[in-house]
């Protein structure tokens, strides 16, 4: 495994510990009615890149990383609101940093979830 980077206050796994060229990960991308799921070979990716290989995203950015605002589904445009927003995951876990700091690992199950308020306060508990 690679070496580890302390940034914004959190561990994240650095590039040398990044899969190569035709080593996959997993991604799931779940809008509260439908999920879509890929296998996506990972090329140095992060999270962050592996969503952006099969969807178009809309997110800020800040000095803690991206905040995913919008992910566009097959369908449809679904983005942040006043009562819903995106949160991701690492193999079932809570991501505790953005996505664009993860290197995706082969083998990773990679999920964006866009829940509501109440949803998500089950991930802090």
């Amino acid at each position: 495994m690679g070496t580890s980077l302390l940034l914004a206050n959190k561990l994240i796994s650095s590039p040398t510990g990044a899969a190569t060229f035709n080593e996959k990960c997993n991604l799931l991308v779940s809008d509260g009615i439908s999920e879509y799921s890929f296998e996506v070979i990972l090329e140095n990716s992060t999270a962050f890149d592996v969503l952006k290989k099969k969807f178009d995203v809309e997110y800020t950015e800040s000095e803690y990383g991206v905040f995913i605002i919008g992910i566009k589904t097959p369908y449809d445009w679904i983005n942040q609101d006043s009562e819903h927003f995106w949160m991701w995951f690492i193999n079932g876990e809570l991501a505790e940093v953005s996505a664009d700091y993860y290197y995706a690992q082969k083998g990773d199950n990679i999920t964006f979830k866009y829940l509501s308020s109440e949803e998500s306060m089950a991930y802090f508990e």
